[in-house]
């Protein structure tokens, strides 16, 4: 399947729209410890003065955006304007930047896409069931514009962020009365907002329950699978030694499987010259999970490559010259970031391609001295085999519509996909 190269949106015939609001602000502060900046010295933030500008592109505000969090690579502008350029169908990013009077204090990134259930959940229970039946039929009648607060590219909290020194109730506000923005400016320019949502938190990193009372609902999904690397494992050897035998055993037989295939690194000429193989490698892998919000643009691999530059890097296998699988990998702070891949599947069968790209990505960790090797959520249980553990996550909704509101929780718990996996720990005890 092709994409179009001038996306549904398109900026909006490239007009910006800035919209001013004054509200109070609210209650959230970034996971990650390297987004926090310091604010400005006896900075007194009281409710009055807080003043938002939301923009439909990050080009006009780009310079003030880095200011603010200029240390994450997945919250930077390169990696944003890709996905501005080169966007899933139908999908489009808006920005908004809070102040405090004139003084810059925190940010908001939202997604919005017209969400279609039954083409973006697959179930892979029995056909014929009365479950499967009655669950397809609910998903057949729910159709809605949607409204993010967050990347849907990305597992995590990439839709807000905001300075130390604010308080997290104040933010809290803040992003409520930002909804309501990002609301608007959905029903004026694409169609009238369904459901929104804000992803993902760490359980014990972010609360919304308190603010129950405007009408979310708090959903667990499925976990970040992490993986902290050892600071003694300075080769893959010590990453090796480390495993317990059947663990070992097991990787061994996969690398084996590989024996007759080529490794290679994509430059940005390949990228160009297999655009379309890489992406329905992809396609082969997306079109195959449980649930699926997005496909990727045809161009957003070209683009990646463009704009991050040696912060990104894609790997291959070949098979008679023929690339059979590839991966990319995002180099973020002490954080190794898996990316998107692809492969085929009968070539998995055969090779163990997915198992082998985990361990690629542990010895490229290693390589770097990274201090976690973040895999994003799916694949729960073969992730756990090489040393990721997972770390619990949820996300809020809520349907603007004030009826389906009261019934959304109970539909989206009988249509979610059941989340059935053993966690292993390949690792040996202390004693061993």
């Amino acid at each position: 399947m092709s994409f179009r190269s001038n996306y549904l949106f398109c900026r909006l015939n490239q007009k910006l729209f800035p919209l001013n609001f004054y509200f109070d602000y609210g209650k959230y502060n970034h996971i990650i410890d390297t987004h926090q900046i310091s604010p400005p010295a006896n900075l007194d933030i009281d409710t009055q003065g807080i003043r938002i500008e939301l923009y439909d592109s990050i080009y006009p505000i780009k310079d003030l955006w880095t200011s603010i969090v200029p240390n994450d690579v997945l919250f930077g502008v390169p990696f944003l304007s890709n996905i501005e350029t080169y966007p899933p169908l139908d999908l489009k990013p808006l920005y908004a930047i809070v102040f405090h009077e004139s003084t810059p204090i925190g940010l908001l990134y939202y997604q919005t896409k017209k969400i279609k259930l039954k083409e973006n959940l697959r179930f892979n229970e029995d056909g014929y069931s009365v479950s499967t039946l009655l669950k397809k039929c609910v998903t057949g009648c729910i159709n809605f514009q949607c409204t993010i607060c967050g990347n849907t590219l990305l597992t995590g909290n990439y839709g807000l962020f905001f300075i130390n020194g604010v308080s997290k109730s104040v933010q809290c506000d803040a992003v409520l009365k930002g909804h309501q923005k990002a609301n608007q400016w959905i029903n004026d320019h694409l169609s009238s907002p369904g459901l929104t949502v804000m992803k993902d938190y760490f359980a014990d990193s972010f609360t919304f329950d308190n603010h129950i009372n405007h009408g979310f609902s708090k959903f667990s999904v499925q976990p970040k699978m992490m993986v902290e690397l050892d600071p003694k494992w300075l080769t893959t050897n010590d990453y090796i030694a480390s495993i317990k035998s059947k663990y070992r055993v097991r990787n061994n037989k996969a690398r084996s499987l590989i024996a007759t295939l080529e490794k290679v690194e994509l430059s940005l000429a390949d990228i160009e010259a297999n655009t379309d193989h890489l992406h329905s490698l992809y396609r082969e892998v997306s079109d195959n999970a449980e649930f699926n919000a997005f496909i990727l643009h045809q161009s957003y691999f070209l683009g990646l490559k463009q704009k991050l530059k040696d912060s990104v890097r894609f790997f291959a296998y070949k098979k008679n010259g023929v690339i059979i699988a590839f991966y990319t990998v995002i180099y973020n702070g002490d954080t190794l970031d898996a990316h998107f891949l692809g492969y085929s599947k009968v070539q998995n069968s055969e090779h163990q391609l997915y198992l082998n790209v985990l361990l690629d990505m542990v010895g490229l960790a290693i390589d770097r001295q990274m201090r976690w090797l973040d895999l994003s959520r799916t694949a729960v249980e073969i992730k756990s085999t090489i040393g990721a553990v997972p770390k619990d996550m949820h996300l809020y909704i809520r349907h603007e519509k004030p009826l389906l509101n009261k019934v959304t929780k109970k539909i989206v718990d009988f249509v979610k996909p059941s989340d059935e996996y053993i966690i292993r720990n390949p690792f040996k005890d202390e004693k061993e």
